[in-house]
């Protein structure tokens, strides 16, 4: 994984901390997702997330989760 793309992980999981009060090593997009599948009002996100990275291709959030839980690079 590229040094740009670390810096911009660690700033995601930041504001995810900051302004969220989320888990510490998680990224907003990952969140979006769980918090989709539990039904929690913040899951309304989750499609909002996927459009705006939809140039990256498909299902950003669930890919993000994924990496995260399987502790991998996410695919941006």
């Amino acid at each position: 994984m590229n040094y740009l793309l670390r810096i911009l992980i660690a700033i995601d999981q930041f504001f995810n901390v900051a302004l969220c009060n989320g888990q510490p090593d998680e990224t907003i997009s990952s969140v979006a997702w769980r918090m989709e599948q539990e039904h929690h009002f913040w899951g309304f996100m989750r499609p909002v997330i996927d459009f705006l990275f939809s140039y990256w291709g498909p299902d950003h959030c669930q890919h993000a989760f994924e990496a995260e839980r399987d502790r991998t690079a996410p695919k941006v």
